[in-house]
């Protein structure tokens, strides 16, 4: 039952003590480094307590399941062998008590009260006594708040209605004020531009931390608020909040640019990290290119920390990963392998380390009971990864730095100022023997261990030299003191280049482009993803190519060593109007010395 008198009270007694001055504390970020987080929709994990069953039909994939906060602390102890540190969890407010053309609030993101926990995930006090327990496992705590809308038809609504916009459905996706300010699927949209709006909120977050005590928010749906809202709530959350407090925006998006802006103006401490998804499922699951890996890791000098994006394979609103590939375990593998390696803090969705598949349509069969029994071997991995990350200094902590990709095989390093790791993954189905260059700022011997299989690498004149196996991923390491002063002056010059992608140097460019027969009032330019190329914004391109005869052009151009970006070339009329080549992105990697040329025929 919903008590307006009291959420009435709660909420204005704590959105005035919000006036009292806080310290504000300094991010302390070095312990979420090594966890691995791990979401539950707690519907759909395990049945603890059946007494608080409501509405149950396991049956349906649109109602309750009666999965609930005891059923997690059952399996505590399974989740603490996996190596899991941190818990998202689905939110645990009230909800929707009935159900809406034929579905429920099962996944919890149609609030009605979000000063009370909904009975049928769990009382407050076991809430509590969940949160003592994650505690004495150093297990973090995540919880989902979701700010942009309501459920359907709540009170809360009727009641306030100046605290939401009077609009209708959105429909049209590309239009910014639709997105931001229209309903969400019909859901009642915050008018979150209001103050009271962003008061509401902490008062909200003040009074789960006062219950709680977690130690941060996983905030719901980012790209349906306005960016103002972000950075005034977050700016005022971070005053009343512990050090280590995890602000985490799901943004679903997968341009860098987008997610750099949001990440820098809207305070946060980490977004998921869509761009790699997309690009995880495009080169493993569909059987791309690896150097579109390479490309996507290079563009994290866009982020401010992007050692901090939250790395995912899958989730409650996409597909499982392996109903991408195809329920292909080998390459679901090599995709756990690359998020439980690289950069980043890996966020794994339930039944992800066994395998569980499924898809986000209207069965939402990506979103099935929790399976706990099938591919113990997968597990096993996953287990190992896991705890290998936590173990070896340079998978927690260290920057990453690709080095080398084609087709099938892809190689990055990571360094911390004492150690070094290079992974490599084959996704190809024959062996392979690889030489692998490493930086020339890096000694020339070095002593590597492979993590699973325990074998070892000697690194000769700066080339790791090894035969991969097909569809594997191998972990070489090492913790040698002897090479200290190299990888501490190789991982400050990283440090540097995440800040200014020219901290290794330049090299100097040439593009030849012939048969290009254009007007003599129009201009060619070459467009890219760096600066220096425009950031493919046509209003940014500052220096047109030569003209030096009839349909042949010259451009120079001073590019950042070991740059890995895609480009195109394009012409600009006296009218303003922009003429794109046709077919694919020309994709490159600068390499550390020499002059480089390309070469391009464009028949315009």
């Amino acid at each position: 039952m919903f008590y307006w008198r009291n959420i009435t009270s709660v909420f204005f007694a704590v959105f005035f003590a919000s006036f009292v001055t806080s310290q504000t504390y300094a991010f302390e970020e070095k312990d979420w480094l090594g966890r691995t987080i791990y979401f539950i929709l707690i519907d759909r994990f395990v049945n603890g307590d059946k007494t608080n069953d409501r509405n149950v039909d396991i049956a349906s994939g649109t109602t309750f399941h009666g999965g609930d906060v005891q059923g997690i602390v059952s399996k505590l102890d399974y989740l603490k062998d996996l190596g899991i540190s941190a818990l998202w969890i689905s939110p645990i407010f009230q909800n929707r008590p009935d159900e809406f053309f034929g579905k429920w609030a099962y996944h919890g993101y149609w609030t009605w009260d979000f000063f009370s926990p909904d009975q049928r995930f769990g009382s407050l006090a076991e809430l509590k006594g969940f949160r003592q327990r994650l505690a004495e496992n150093n297990i973090k705590l995540l919880l989902d708040v979701p700010v942009n809308h309501m459920g359907y038809d709540a009170p809360f609504v009727q009641s306030f209605p100046n605290m939401f916009h009077s609009t209708t459905e959105i429909k049209d996706w590309n239009d910014k004020i639709q997105v931001e300010t229209y309903k969400l699927y019909g859901l009642p949209d915050f008018a979150s531009e209001k103050g009271i709006v962003q008061f509401f909120f902490l008062t909200v977050a003040k009074h789960w931390i006062k219950e709680l005590n977690p130690d941060g928010f996983r905030l719901d749906a980012v790209k349906h608020v306005p960016l103002e809202f972000w950075g005034k709530f977050l700016t005022m959350l971070k005053g009343v909040t512990k050090p280590d407090f995890f602000l985490l925006g799901e943004l679903l998006d997968g341009d860098p640019l987008i997610l750099s802006n949001t990440f820098k103006n809207g305070k946060f401490t980490s977004l998921f990290d869509y761009p790699l998804h997309y690009t995880l499922l495009d080169v493993i699951a569909k059987n791309g290119d690896c150097r579109q890996l390479s490309l996507r890791f290079f563009q994290d000098f866009r982020y401010p920390k992007p050692e901090l994006m939250a790395t995912f394979l899958d989730n409650h609103d996409t597909n499982r990963f392996l109903a991408d590939c195809s329920e292909d375990l080998g390459k679901l593998k090599l995709a756990l392998g690359l998020i439980l390696t690289a950069r980043g803090i890996p966020t794994l969705y339930y039944g992800d380390e066994t395998g569980m598949s499924g898809d986000s349509g209207p069965t939402s069969s990506n979103r099935a009971d929790m399976n706990f029994n099938s591919n113990p071997n997968l597990r096993a991995f996953v287990k190992k990864l896991i705890f290998a990350r936590r173990s070896f200094e340079a998978l927690r902590e260290g920057i990453q730095q690709c080095l080398f990709a084609d087709k099938d095989i892809f190689s990055f390093l990571r360094v911390t100022p004492s150690a070094l790791a290079v992974v490599i993954m084959n996704k190809g189905k024959c062996e392979c023997p690889v030489n692998i260059q490493l930086p020339s700022e890096l000694p020339r011997s070095i002593e590597l261990n492979e993590i699973l299989t325990q074998k070892a690498c000697a690194v000769e004149d700066g080339v790791v030299r090894f035969v991969i196996p097909p569809e594997s991923l191998l972990i070489f390491h090492t913790n040698s003191n002897q090479k200290k002063e190299a990888f501490k002056y190789f991982h400050s010059k990283l440090e540097c280049s995440k800040r200014n992608i020219n901290a290794f140097g330049t090299i100097k460019a040439s593009f030849e482009v012939e048969g290009a027969k254009i007007p003599a009032d129009s201009e060619m330019f070459l467009i890219g993803g760096l600066p220096s190329l425009g950031d493919w914004n046509v209003n940014n391109l500052k220096q047109p190519m030569k003209r030096l005869s009839k349909g042949v052009f010259r451009g120079e151009y001073q590019l950042p060593i070991r740059a890995v970006f895609e480009y195109k070339l394009l012409i600009k009329q006296p009218n303003g109007e922009v003429k794109w080549m046709e077919g694919p992105n020309f994709l490159m990697e600068t390499p550390d010395r020499g002059l480089v040329t390309r070469r391009h025929n464009w028949n315009f």
